[in-house]
């Protein structure tokens, strides 16, 4: 409300959900959560910012920087975690306003779960920076980003750039001001994802739907000329649904023998499964691995594909190849006596409990061989 006075009032809300396979041949570009922001004072000569990337498939994040760079300031280089981003472009109005976007795809090493991203600037900041944190699901690995676009100035606004885009992609853009211009907001249709002012500078970051051509305004909140920037991409979705194929998975399946030993690993089998619980043999997706006990590491056993990350807390991540057609055996050691259950997700779909029995690891025991092959009994 724009004033305290109490006032009758009423809101309603529906979760709107995905179709489950393709019908035009391409993905819809998805906002994985809220936007992570963060700022630099002066004399600070990095951002940290803490950022949680879900297991949806095909993902990408953006990291927008905001300079009022009177020291002519730059970043020299953004990490999420242990991975380094790539920079896309930059723009710089004068020395007061500079407007940076670096990039990570999956394929790039985008990991789930949560991390730091550090921004870290070439000298310490004289006025402050701001930054924002975004990440993307369904998005072409190959070619995530359409041309850079930027604009800059020295009046009184809006920070408006245009981007080139079109239907079914998302444009990101990114803007920068002197403190002067008191407030910097983002107009219709585009939608605001963070606003944040520290020393001398304003940063604002915002999505919009894509078209043939789209502006996105920021407006000033006074009219005194400023320093200005801004930048925008535009986000290209992925040519298939979750990497998978015709589109046509609906769950996994998980089987094993129920039964390991603490010493050596146990094959588990995953398959990708259509509504009719058949194989889906043109999955290639990425499957992100966890188990119930957070206790294991995972290995490839027979598969064509990659196991990209594989911890000691039961977290896995394998990428389908072709050749798999739809069907992989990983190897999973617990050297806990307990019993775990398997979680295997690719976007929206998961395991099928009916198809997800539990697993009993145990100190000790036997195996039987047949002519030294131990399911040759």
């Amino acid at each position: 409300f724009g004033a305290a006075a109490a006032e009758h009032w009423s809101a309603a809300g529906v979760s709107i959900k995905p179709a489950t396979t393709c019908s035009s041949g391409s993905c819809t570009i998805a906002i994985d959560g809220a936007a992570s922001k963060g700022t630099a004072g002066n004399a600070d000569d990095e951002i940290i910012i803490s950022h949680t990337t879900s297991a949806g498939s095909d993902r990408l994040m953006l990291v927008g920087v905001s300079i009022n760079n009177d020291n002519f300031e730059t970043v020299t280089g953004v990490t999420y975690g242990a991975t380094a981003l790539t920079f896309v472009n930059a723009v710089t109005e004068s020395d007061d306003a500079r407007t940076e976007i670096w990039q990570l795809t999956e394929n790039d090493g985008l990991n789930t779960g949560t991390n730091t991203v550090i921004i870290t600037f070439n000298t310490g900041l004289q006025r402050g920076a701001v930054a924002g944190v975004m990440t993307f699901t369904g998005v072409d690995q190959t070619t995530p980003l359409g041309t850079f676009a930027s604009a800059k100035g020295n009046n009184t606004g809006p920070a408006a750039v245009t981007v080139s885009s079109a239907d079914g992609e998302l444009v990101f853009a990114v803007a920068t001001a002197e403190i002067e211009a008191v407030t910097l907001t983002t107009e219709l249709p585009a939608t605001q994802h963070w606003n944040e002012t520290v020393s001398n500078n304003i940063g604002v970051g915002a999505t919009s739907a894509g078209a043939a051509s789209v502006t996105v305004d920021f407006t000033f909140g006074a009219a005194a000329a400023e320093h200005w920037s801004a930048a925008g991409v535009s986000i290209k979705p992925a040519s298939s649904c979750g990497g998978g194929g015709a589109g046509l998975i609906d769950h996994f399946a998980i089987s094993h023998d129920g039964n390991g030993i603490n010493c050596q690993a146990e094959d588990i089998t995953i398959s990708a499964h259509d509504s009719s619980h058949t194989v889906d043999t043109s999955f290639m997706g990425t499957v992100s691995l966890s188990t119930s006990t957070a206790h294991g590491v995972w290995s490839l056993v027979t598969g064509s594909g990659s196991m990209a990350i594989s911890s000691r807390r039961g977290n896995g991540v394998y990428a389908f190849s072709a050749a798999d057609l739809g069907v992989v055996v990983l190897g999973l050691r617990d050297t806990f006596a307990e019993t775990t259950n398997i979680n295997v997700t690719h976007g929206i779909w998961s395991e099928d409990p009916g198809e997800d029995a539990d697993l009993l690891f145990a100190r000790a025991g036997f195996n039987f061989l047949a002519d030294e092959v131990n399911n040759g009994i």
